[in-house]
């Protein structure tokens, strides 16, 4: 369905093939095993089920041309239902409202500059949408915070403070993309060292890189959308397990990067594709090519 909003001309053959090497990649990389083969952990596949429902019928709500399908009011009360169900499953998923916000201006058009601005009377009426799921976001993150005080399971200001909070936050953006490029030296766990030492250079360095990537995405906005679309996603859906909101002995951990990735799968698949049907687009987004299994191969 992305794919489609994404290349509305694209060879029905094109979309295909990129739907199933972009599934393909997601079933069998190893990074989310744990989410898969853990018991306690099975709410992440349930939550990721919930969390791809509810972006397939927001989805639903229009053609590939941007026209609003019917039934338009009975989508988004199923949308909302769903949602609902998500964030039970998982307060991970609160972070949706902002993934469809990055939908809204890329792959529909709905915000932004191609959709005439962000503040328009249309634009207005797409942020007054997102309430109802903000709303039960923030109930969401309420609980979560009181169950969590109450278990005394965060991390207290005094034992990591904002700068070590931001460090942990950097180095994961960078940890989990890495790994989901080469999937090497896995464990289940990466524990905390008893010094963070946030100047040092493996977190000194993944700010380096995660500042290169946003420019480099942000300069070819225009241009790779779907490059920059990916990168907000993926960096909005990692915050709630990127340290900010420490809980736990460990610095990083696989399986929280079950659903956070699956932009990454995304691209991999709209690249292959390409590659494979040797469209245009593949000259035109190398971003998106770069992160395809071929190009890992060769």
């Amino acid at each position: 369905r992305l794919l489609v909003l994404a290349q509305p001309r694209a060879e029905d053959r094109t979309v295909t093939l990129g739907a199933a090497v972009a599934g393909r990649f997601f079933a069998i990389h190893p990074l989310p095993v744990e989410s898969v083969s853990w018991i306690t952990e099975r709410r992440d596949v349930l939550s990721g089920l919930l969390f791809l429902a509810t972006t397939l019928v927001y989805l639903g709500r229009w053609t590939a041309d941007g026209v609003p399908q019917p039934r338009g009011r009975l989508r988004y009360a199923v949308c909302l239902i769903v949602f609902a169900a998500a964030v039970l499953s998982k307060s991970m998923t609160v972070t949706l409202p902002a993934v469809l916000i990055i939908l809204d201006v890329y792959p529909l058009r709905r915000l932004g500059p191609a959709a005439g601005g962000w503040l328009t009377p249309r634009a207005r009426a797409v942020w007054l949408e997102k309430v109802p799921f903000l709303l039960l976001s923030a109930l969401t993150v309420a609980v979560t915070f009181a169950i969590h005080r109450g278990h005394e399971n965060l991390a207290s200001m005094e034992e990591f403070g904002l700068v070590d909070r931001l460090a942990l936050c950097v180095h994961s953006l960078v940890f989990y993309l890495w790994k989901t490029l080469v999937p090497i030296g896995l464990s289940p766990m990466y524990e905390l060292p008893a010094t963070l030492e946030p100047w040092r250079w493996r977190f000194v360095g993944a700010a380096v890189l995660a500042l290169a990537i946003t420019v480099a995405a942000l300069a070819r906005a225009r241009r790779w959308p779907a490059l920059l679309a990916a990168w907000t996603a993926y960096g909005l859906m990692l915050i709630p397990v990127s340290g900010l909101f420490q809980n736990g002995f460990q610095v990083a951990a696989d399986r929280y990067s079950y659903l956070p990735c699956l932009p990454w799968a995304l691209l991999a698949g709209a690249g292959d594709a390409q590659l494979v049907t040797g469209g245009g687009a593949a000259r035109r987004a190398p971003a998106a090519v770069a992160l395809t299994p071929q190009a890992l191969v060769a």
